[in-house]
This record gives structure tokens, C-alpha cells and sequence, in this order.
């Protein structure tokens, strides 16, 4: 399943989170762009993230202590409210 993600979206993944709550996101990477993983259409429609970017648009969100986990193009985006 693939995610798109943006700053609004988070932001209001933020808003509906009581103080402290984690926050667990997975998504795909563009280096998968165009594989089984995010197969045309969806590749051509989406937007892909890099793990600076994904981390950058949480923490733009108002969210913390976000780390992004990259496995071979699988990310995992970790945060609290």
C-alpha cells in the first residue's frame, strides 16, 4: 500500500493524536518507484519521499522525535505527538 504523505496530512494525523501518542508510518521510497512495490499508474501519481524529506514534513507537522527507517526502499516513519 502506498501512502502519500504531506505536511497537511501529518498535520492532521497531529491534531487528532493526544500529547505523547507514537506515531507509526510506512511507506515507499523512490528507488521503488516502477517496481512491483509502486507499479504504474500509481508510480506516474504518486509522490516518493526521501528519508530526509519524509522526516523533514513530520517534524514541519509538529511532530517529534521522528526517525525515518529505510530497508531496502520500505520506509518507516516513527514520531510522537
Amino acid at each position: 500500500m502506498i501512502l502519500y504523505t504531506s505536511s497537511g496530512r501529518l498535520r492532521e494525523c497531529r491534531r487528532v493524536l493526544r500529547d505523547g501518542t507514537r506515531l507509526a508510518l510506512y511507506t515507499t521510497a523512490p528507488e521503488l518507484r516502477g517496481t512491483p512495490a509502486a507499479p504504474e499508474p500509481i508510480a506516474s501519481h504518486g509522490h516518493f519521499y526521501v528519508d530526509s524529506e519524509l522526516v523533514e514534513l513530520a517534524r514541519s507537522a509538529g511532530l517529534r522525535d521522528v526517525a525515518v527507517r529505510n530497508d531496502r526502499g520500505g520506509q518507516l516513519l516513527t514520531a510522537r505527538s
